[in-house]
This record gives structure tokens, C-alpha cells and sequence, in this order.
């Protein structure tokens, strides 16, 4: 069975850590860079050949520069020849952006999804996407991952013997409202 690791960008630091400790699995940290323009770098060291390799990323809260970090960091690792490169995604920047609301609008989301392809990742994960439409311009597999389930769960532990009438659920929007 190939090694698999997790490799981590400044927006998820913590939580690749926390997931790498819970699988035991090894970490890698690339470098990314910016240079005084704005312009990002990225550079990976350590030997993945052959390895699976998850990339866990947040598009919060420099959407822009998530996203092209994301896209430079899956080049940088397919150079080094991995088996298997797959983006874990805490939160898919443009996910709501899956339709064009007005004429002459971008569909953000399906351009995201081929610039991902075209990088070269070989799957994507989303926590909890904003739209799940959005998945649907990946030629690759891509799937939603819902934690609601968890979050009940601590919420039905942390107030047992509580009424659900003592609790207040906020969502930033009309859409996330429908998940509370």
C-alpha cells in the first residue's frame, strides 16, 4: 500500500496537523512565497514519487490567493510524480458562483474546476460546499462532504438535557439557513 501524505498551506496548517496525528501519517509543508508584486511562489521538497498525497486547503479568507496557491501547489507536486493527488477543501472558494445570474457573468465555479483539472489533481473533496451544483464542472471526481452530522452530534452532547429551544443557529445566508 503506497504512503500517503498530507500536505499543508497557510490557511490549514492546523487542521492537516490534526488530521496527520489522528492517521499517523507524515506532513509536508511547501513553501509558498510572495513576492513584493503580489506574485506567488511555491515550492515543495521531500520525495512523494509514487505516494498519495492530499493537499488540505481553505479558500477563506484570501479567496484569490487560495486559489492560485491551490493551482500552483497541485504543479509543483505533480513534477515530483505522485500516485495519487487528491485537494481536501475545508471551504471551495466561487462554489456559489455555479450560474451565470445576469448576462455576460463569468461561471467562476466551472472555471475553477478546469484550472484544477488542468493543474492535475485527481479528486476533489469539498466540506459542506456552498453549492453542490458546483461539483458538477469537475471531469474528475468531486464530492461534498457534509460534517452537519458532527456538528448535531456535539451540539446533542454538549446541551444534553437542554431543549433545543434554548439554542439559537445563525447562517450567513438563505441558502446555509436551509442546512440549519
Amino acid at each position: 500500500m503506497p504512503e500517503t501524505i498530507l500536505v499543508s498551506t497557510t490557511t490549514s496548517e492546523s487542521l492537516t496537523f490534526s488530521i496527520a496525528q489522528t492517521l499517523g501519517v507524515k506532513t509536508i509543508r511547501p513553501e509558498i512565497d510572495r513576492f513584493a508584486d503580489g506574485e506567488i511562489r511555491v515550492r515543495v521538497t521531500g520525495d512523494i514519487e509514487g505516494k498519495d498525497v492530499y493537499i488540505v486547503q481553505s479558500g477563506y479568507p484570501d479567496p484569490n490567493g487560495a486559489t492560485l496557491t491551490s493551482v500552483f501547489l497541485i504543479d509543483a507536486l505533480v513534477r515530483l510524480n505522485p500516485r495519487k493527488l487528491v485537494l481536501l477543501w475545508s471551504y471551495a472558494p466561487y462554489a456559489r458562483q455555479d450560474r451565470a445570474h445576469r448576462s455576460g457573468e463569468a461561471i467562476s465555479a466551472e472555471v475553477l474546476a478546469k484550472f484544477l483539472e488542468i493543474a492535475g489533481v485527481n479528486r476533489v473533496f469539498v466540506i459542506d460546499v456552498h453549492e453542490e451544483e458546483s461539483l458538477r464542472f469537475f471531469g474528475i471526481p468531486a464530492e461534498n462532504i457534509s460534517v452537519l452530522p458532527l456538528i448535531v452530534q456535539h451540539i446533542n452532547k454538549t446541551y444534553r438535557g437542554g431543549s433545543a429551544a434554548d439554542l439559537i443557529l445563525i447562517s450567513p445566508d438563505q441558502d446555509g439557513a436551509k442546512r440549519v
